[in-house]
């Protein structure tokens, strides 16, 4: 993905060597068939892709910038807390922090006259804005 912001600084991100889609490309992706070994064919409820687009950020959420980094806690695979019992005796430890925001988006390139610009929603998580605004999630 590439995002632009009003002031026509872009922001490149990885994956250079995809194609560029529109959203409405993205929002609308090709069916996959599977043929059962009986013959049948099905189709696939989903497309695992990576997708390149040019586009701007309309608004974003949480509403406040400071609300885009969160504390976590440190968990085991199976969810449950993996410190020492010395956390639930009240032991006094900084937390981690990561980012987690949204971006409401459309194509950068203006649609042709009458046409209403196709527009999605982004979940961008730690390691993805980690790269995106070349900063570590803190307090």
């Amino acid at each position: 993905m590439v995002l632009q912001n009003s002031k026509d600084h872009t922001v490149a991100c990885t994956h250079l060597d995809q194609p560029l889609l529109s959203v409405a490309d993205v929002l609308d992706p090709p069916t996959l068939l599977y043929r059962m070994p009986s013959g049948q064919d099905i189709k696939l409820p989903f497309l695992n892709q990576k997708c390149r687009i040019r586009a701007r950020v309309l608004d974003f959420w949480p509403p406040r910038l400071e609300d885009f980094a969160r504390p976590v806690t440190e968990a085991s695979d199976d969810g449950y807390h993996s410190g020492s019992q010395d956390h639930f005796l009240g032991s006094i430890q900084s937390p981690t922090w990561e980012w987690a925001f949204v971006l409401y988006v459309e194509d950068a390139d203006k649609p042709p006259p009458g046409q209403i610009p196709a527009r999605m929603s982004l979940v961008v998580s730690n390691k993805e804005a980690e790269y995106l605004l070349k900063l570590d999630a803190t307090e």
